[in-house]
């Protein structure tokens, strides 16, 4: 049978981001691990939306990703990334 983009789980992913779906987004992320760094970061987002308790460790984790996974990043654009994720809002 041919699943098509639709419901692949990345596009499932996708779909649980765009709605909040916080629980339903991390169990699609356990099926598409590793997840890239774009879709984490993805994750860390809807974190700092939706889930503040996850959001401090989440985004600590990709921030290290970020710095260990991207060739030539150095310490202004590794402060500029930390404050971007510091800067997310929070629930209302």
């Amino acid at each position: 049978m041919f699943v098509g983009d639709a419901g692949s789980a990345g596009a499932k992913f996708d779909r649980a981001i765009e709605r909040g779906n916080v629980l339903q987004a991390l169990a699609l992320a356990h099926e598409l691990a590793p997840l890239s760094l774009a879709s984490a970061l993805k994750l860390v987002v809807l974190f700092s939306r939706h889930d503040r308790e996850r959001f401090g460790h989440a985004a600590a984790r990709w921030h290290a990703r970020l710095v260990l996974e991207v060739r030539g990043i150095g310490l202004e654009e590794s402060q500029l990334a930390l404050a971007a994720l510091a800067a997310l809002p929070s629930p209302a």
